[in-house]
């Protein structure tokens, strides 16, 4: 761990730009169960949230699967209602 005079604190790095600067894999548990994992690489990024009732995956690698397999979604709206996907707007 790194810790710069300008405040800036690096984790497997020894030249933190940002104030919190990490290289490698993020992971956040509660309970000693993984709740959120974040992996970052040099052709995109993992995005993982686990829940009770369900799971969020962003995936921007290139294949990479990106999936919501709990509730609905909504896009330009807060409530999506009953609908498994709801799109607010017309353009």
């Amino acid at each position: 761990m790194t810790i710069l005079n300008g405040g800036n604190i690096g984790i497997g790095t020894t030249g933190p730009s940002r104030n919190l600067d990490v290289s490698g894999i993020i992971g956040v548990e509660n309970a000693g169960v993984e709740k959120v994992y974040l992996y970052a690489s040099p052709t995109g990024a993992d995005v993982v949230f686990t829940g009770v009732g369900g799971n969020v995956r962003f995936d921007t690698r290139s294949g990479g699967i990106s999936y919501i397999n709990t509730g609905n979604v909504g896009i330009g709206t807060t409530s999506p209602g009953a609908y498994k996907l709801n799109v607010a707007g017309n353009t």
